[in-house]
């Protein structure tokens, strides 16, 4: 039956690039008749980022200060229409799960309504669709990029198209053949020159933002963030935040947690996030002995999560995406694996301790000296809060995206004169 599902759905993208270069040639579509102020944007649903909590947030992210005047975002969850935008330039379309569909609909919403630009969150299913667009009406596709996308496809065995092939192969399409790609780091971008990336097109580099309204240490404090739990102030807490899967690295994570405990035996370690390992993680430590000491709190929105950050003694990040830069805006001294894009920000010793990726003895390590020594977790925690304040302060990165995109437009118009 998955292999039925599959195969439908690869039928459907061929389906999908049959109607973009018949859509090109029936319509014969001029891209100078198009609106640069309207963007398609697709990320993720609306409802979803409702559910986390990052709307407020979001606007900044689809419409950095208000540049565009209207952005189009491709929902598939009929519940996203429902969600309260209070933003008049944001419009949420409900489009078909159906790739023949689909691009069908994005056809004929963009020629009909002029959009100008489309925006893709990641090299996967919207870059598709981003390319496809391209094909059938010129339309320029500005791609953001998280880190290693690669590398979270292999630790999960699990890739986007059901196909490691395709998978690959779009993203490197992706690279090559977008107009404007904002990498987050200089890992992503050196990733992306080596895959084909800045021959044909402008890389430029811009990190990811958190909100800082949200992470913000200075409306937190330890000892009422404690309370609100019920926990000690002497017990030692050590977080973990991020999607429970195979690419976050969470299991290596697990594997450190009773050589802590041998040391500190009334440490909590609460566990922030779901996913499919949750059960097999929840019985792994039901199995250890452990479980007294793991909290599993699931989900939490990004409104909630500040307690937990301003209440760690140390946050373990496996693998990161946004959880480095929230753990240095809220103080928290940070252990993590040497990974993807992690030595950019972690300087060993200084802005937190980086360890050998996988190495579980080492994280242990990390993790225990931390414990140990609170002066020196104070140090390491002000220094990543000075350089994320210093480097990847959110108002200024916003103003740089909106910049670029804005340079970008008007280098589009100087071409179609």
């Amino acid at each position: 039956m998955q292999s039925l599902k599959r195969m439908v759905y690869l039928v459907g993208l061929i389906l999908a690039i049959f109607i973009s270069v018949g859509y090109r040639l029936v319509f014969l579509w001029r891209y100078r008749d198009c609106d640069l102020k309207r963007v398609l944007n697709y990320g993720s649903d609306l409802y979803a980022l409702a559910c986390k909590g990052n709307l407020n947030h979001v606007w900044n992210l689809v419409n950095p200060l208000r540049i565009f005047d209207k952005v189009y975002t491709v929902c598939s969850d009929p519940r996203s229409l429902q969600v309260d935008r209070k933003e008049e330039w944001l419009v949420p379309v409900l489009f078909s799960r159906l790739p023949w569909v689909k691009i069908y609909q994005m056809l004929h919403l963009c020629r009909t309504d002029r959009i100008g630009l489309y925006r893709s969150r990641e090299p996967g299913e919207a870059a598709f669709y981003g390319l496809c667009l391209k094909i059938a009406l010129g339309i320029p596709m500005i791609l953001s990029t998280g880190g290693d996308h690669r590398l979270a496809q292999n630790l999960r065995c699990k890739y986007s198209f059901g196909s490691r092939w395709i998978a690959f192969f779009v993203e490197e399409m992706a690279y090559r053949y977008a107009d404007l790609i904002f990498c987050i780091n200089q890992y992503t971008r050196k990733l992306i020159e080596n895959l084909g990336g800045g021959k044909r097109n402008t890389l430029v580099l811009n990190p990811i933002r958190i909100d800082g309204d949200v992470f913000n240490c200075d409306k937190y404090d330890c000892i009422s963030s404690r309370i609100r739990e019920g926990i000690d102030k002497g017990t030692k807490v050590v977080l973990y935040v991020g999607r429970l899967e195979y690419d976050k690295q969470v299991d290596i994570f697990f594997d450190a947690i009773p050589m802590v405990l041998s040391e500190f035996p009334t440490a909590v370690f609460y566990v922030i996030g779901d996913g499919p390992l949750r059960q097999k993680l929840e019985e792994k430590a039901n199995q250890e002995g452990i479980l007294k000491n793991v909290i599993f709190k699931g989900f939490m929105p990004n409104e909630e999560l500040p307690y937990y950050y301003s209440m760690a003694d140390v946050v373990c990040i496996p693998m990161s995406g946004f959880v480095i830069y929230e753990a240095a805006a809220m103080q928290r001294p940070i252990v993590a694996f040497d990974a993807d894009w992690h030595a950019e920000f972690i300087e060993n010793g200084v802005t937190g301790m980086l360890i050998p990726n996988r190495n579980v003895k080492k994280l242990v390590e990390g993790t225990l000296s931390l414990l140990r020594d609170e002066r020196l977790a104070r140090k390491l925690a002000q220094n990543a809060r000075r350089k994320f304040i210093e480097r990847y302060e959110p108002q200024i990165l916003v103003k740089r995206e909106a910049n670029i995109i804005e340079d970008f437009c008007q280098n589009l118009k100087c071409r179609k004169v």
